[in-house]
């Protein structure tokens, strides 16, 4: 059967991007599994403990391609631009580009081009000088999607990204008043005359406030949609999905840091990798914690 050279070229950096990411490590063992499910969605026949266990701590959004991990990508590359002094209007089709380009590695699943085409809105929203507003893009996304394919709405995996992310958009703000106490200011001691601790101190625990915040608003949203389909609730997510997305966040950057890397020094690749297999380890290992 001829397949056309374009074919064979897309076909040849997907199984690249994918040898790239587990280089040096064991194929069949935990941390290979680990980080291919994470970063590329893939699951083996015999990976069915660990989709147990993220399935029974609420966090199977985390072993599985979703538009978390194309947001983290974003924010990793306008890090990594902002870094080597990249204006932010001329970093935006980078980032664009980037985050249609991991969906497109990954398989383009519902959740990861909702993903890309919110982060296009918002970024063009953005380039515009118009105000972003979350619904008004989880609409318009949908709206367009539901034009080429009306029948996806039925699907699982569609209904629980859409309704997430409107939960999120509806639901926060009210859940930010159940931890705003995690963020409160010290009485006697003005931001103004904070220190840097005091100053670090305050901004870390803002980002947990808000991280909770958020995780609530997303687990409470999407409880009806998880029973109805899976017939499954575990309220545990809330703290799981916190303590897994900063280890789920260094797990895919140095995937794809060492995917970058493989084809011209393989060896750099490799010691990446095996530093990663103590991150993915990491991660099936709290997944396996609040499960039980």
């Amino acid at each position: 059967q001829w397949i056309g050279p374009f074919s064979e070229f897309a076909a040849g950096v997907k199984r690249t991007f994918r040898e790239g990411i587990v280089a040096g490590l064991d194929e069949e063992g935990l941390p290979a599994k680990v980080i291919r499910a994470v970063v590329l969605g893939e699951r083996s026949r015999d990976s069915l403990g660990l989709i147990r266990d993220f399935r029974q701590s609420g966090t199977l959004h985390v072993f599985t391609v979703s538009g978390m991990h194309v947001m983290m990508l974003g924010s990793m590359v306008w890090l990594a631009l902002k870094w080597v002094g990249v204006p932010r209007r001329m970093a935006i089709p980078a980032i664009i580009f980037a985050m249609f380009g991991y969906s497109w590695l990954t398989g383009n699943g519902p959740a990861a081009l909702r993903a890309a085409w919110m982060g296009a809105v918002f970024l063009c929203a953005f380039s515009l000088r118009r105000r972003t507003d979350l619904l008004n893009a989880l609409g318009a996304v949908l709206l367009v999607s539901l034009l080429f394919d009306p029948r996806m709405i039925r699907m699982a995996g569609v209904q629980l990204s859409y309704g997430v992310v409107a939960a999120i958009g509806m639901g926060t703000l009210l859940a930010r008043r159940c931890f705003a106490w995690i963020a409160e200011e010290e009485e006697f001691l003005p931001s103004s005359e904070m220190g840097f601790w005091e100053r670090g101190w305050l901004g870390f625990r803002r980002k947990i406030a808000e991280a909770f915040s958020v995780s609530t608003a997303a687990s409470v949203g999407s409880a009806p949609l998880s029973i109805f389909h899976f017939g499954l609730v575990a309220p545990v997510s809330v703290i799981a999905t916190v303590a897994l997305v900063p280890i789920v966040y260094a797990l895919l950057a140095i995937a794809l840091v060492s995917s970058l890397l493989h084809p011209f020094c393989e060896s750099a690749s490799v010691f990446l990798n095996r530093g990663n297999a103590y991150v993915a380890q990491a991660c099936a290992r709290t997944a396996k914690a609040f499960a039980s």
